[in-house]
């Protein structure tokens, strides 16, 4: 927990540009629409783009037994950093500062934590 606190401190005093995001942009908040993508159920909060970026699910359930996805994820955390010219570090961290986060609501509201402790885990944090 101190290390994402300390992470998350980190990171937000140093956002070179802050804009405002969507807040919840996640796969189950991206429709198809007629001919075009759609973001639904906006949150509207101030941040960076690598914050946005970090609620992306960049390993499905299926791919959770393969042996290598510390580097499947930090491969592609890289390739969408550079599609997106942004900084990989900053998602990789903020992924982090979320699945810890993921965590402590987990645990707040009764619920079983192990997914995102094992996700923490499974990409060598």
């Amino acid at each position: 927990m101190s290390k994402a606190k300390k992470l998350k401190n980190n990171l937000l005093g140093s956002i070179k540009e802050e804009i405002v995001l969507h807040g919840d942009l996640h796969h189950d908040n991206v429709i198809h629409h007629k001919d075009r993508w759609l973001a639904i159920d906006p949150k509207g909060v101030l941040g960076e783009r690598e914050f946005e970026v970090a609620a992306f699910n960049f390993i499905h359930q299926s791919e959770l037994s393969q042996e290598n996805i510390s580097e499947l994820f930090l491969y592609r955390v890289d390739r969408l950093a550079n599609r997106l010219n942004l900084d990989s570090q900053r998602i990789a961290d903020w992924v982090f500062v979320r699945l810890v986060l993921a965590v402590c609501w987990m645990v707040e509201d009764n619920n079983d934590p192990t997914r995102f402790i094992k996700l923490i885990e499974l990409y060598g944090y």
